[in-house]
């Protein structure tokens, strides 16, 4: 009995851990979408508001002065 527990326990979060892995990643996908769709402003958590906002801090030549989305939710300048 022990050594099936043994056995089963690992599998029980490696499954977990895939579940919450591809959850996470569909909860990001969903929340930049909404972010482009209708704006920053319309997040309810405070904490993701506050990221969307800052932005991912890389900047490439032709997003340099946009924050969070191509759609431009918040402009900051090439200097910050």
């Amino acid at each position: 009995m022990a050594d099936r527990i043994g056995r089963v326990v690992p599998r029980y979060w490696e499954g977990v851990a895939a579940a919450l892995f591809l959850l996470v990643a569909a909860d990001l996908l969903t929340t930049v979408y909404a972010a482009r769709a209708v704006g920053v402003g319309a997040e309810a958590n405070p904490v993701v508001r506050w990221a969307l906002r800052r932005g991912s801090g890389r900047s490439s030549p032709s997003t340099s002065s946009r924050s969070c989305c191509s759609s431009g939710c918040s402009t900051r300048s090439p200097n910050s």
